[in-house]
């Protein structure tokens, strides 16, 4: 493999990993489901987005091979119970979602590229993750257990965390401003200080600042701006032991009057610096107004780049 073919790969890997992120990241506001998180319209069985690259001939552009592909599955309820990536044809990560009566998550089981359980979540009635079970990169995995105590209005107010042996390893506290949202959460090891989140809000009580800090060091902080309702601007930095910047990421999103990303840059840094600057047109929608063909180009250029095209299901 050539130098640029690994540039283009770990392009298309940060590609993914930016989807899932920024994914990630929606389903933290306050939606009502799965689809409403991925602007979707209509009682939506399932969903498959291809990405491809672009050729030429003849003056002609038309979709060259598939850069990667993401099918999600929803419930009657709207919900997402699985989500699969594929990169060049194989299967990169799989997660599959279990939800309660209530439309509540349960339990969440993610799967690598080699088919294995790469972690495991449950989570409570109250919506709080119970249990977290992890492969760890040298073969050997790690679980927390996770038991919480709440006031009589259902606020939790401690939690204890224990690891697979059933020893107490963490105790946090949670503090809540006048708007009863959570504004730090703080991390004891037998009676010593170790760890603290502080979470900072807007009017609107959308999260705008959050920063963890490991004893007295920063280790990550993020920043967030919203407009109607999307994450707008993101921007996140890790640090290292000695306080030094580890890794950078940003991003920035603009969308039209339907919800439709339009817009979207994005640079990391973490030993190898990637940005892009990328704007969206929409070329096919299907009945619900969902859309079918997105065509990338590069930001005021007419160029294509990439296109993205969906297939969607519906329930009847």
């Amino acid at each position: 493999m050539n130098q640029r073919e690994m540039i283009t790969m770990k392009k298309n890997k940060l590609v993914v990993t930016i989807c899932i992120v920024m994914l990630t990241l929606f389903m933290g506001c306050s939606k009502e489901n799965s689809l409403s998180e991925y602007n979707l319209n209509g009682k939506v069985k399932s969903l498959k987005a291809t990405s491809f690259s672009v050729k030429e001939k003849f003056g002609e552009i038309s979709k060259g091979s598939p850069n990667y592909s993401i099918i999600s599955e929803f419930n009657k309820d709207g919900n997402i119970t699985s989500h699969t990536v594929f990169l060049s044809g194989e299967i990169s990560s799989k997660e599959i979602t279990d939800y309660n009566k209530n439309g509540n998550k349960i339990k969440s089981i993610r799967y690598n590229s080699k088919g294995n359980v790469s972690e495991i979540t449950e989570w409570n009635e109250f919506g709080d993750i119970t249990m977290t079970e992890k492969l760890n990169s040298d073969g050997t995995r790690s679980k927390t257990i996770k038991e919480y105590n709440y006031n009589k209005d259902g606020y939790k107010i401690s939690c204890k965390n224990f690891d697979h042996n059933g020893d107490l390893w963490l105790e946090s506290k949670y503090i809540y401003n006048e708007n009863l949202e959570i504004i730090k959460i703080i991390g004891y090891s037998e009676d010593v200080l170790v760890k603290e989140e502080i979470y900072e809000y807007d009017s609107e009580g959308n999260n705008i600042k959050y920063t963890l800090s490991y004893g007295d060091d920063i280790a990550k902080q993020e920043t967030f701006e919203y407009k109607n309702g999307h994450i707008v601007k993101y921007h996140r930095i890790e640090y290292d032991d000695d306080g030094n910047i580890d890794s950078e990421h940003s991003s920035e999103s603009e969308y039209d009057e339907n919800g439709n990303e339009i817009m979207e840059k994005s640079n990391t840094n973490s030993g190898i610096s990637i940005s892009s600057h990328d704007s969206y047109s929409y070329e096919e929608f299907d009945s619900y107004d969902n859309w079918i063909k997105q065509i990338r180009h590069p930001y005021n250029s007419e160029k294509v780049i990439g296109i993205t095209e969906r297939e969607i299901q519906y329930y009847k």
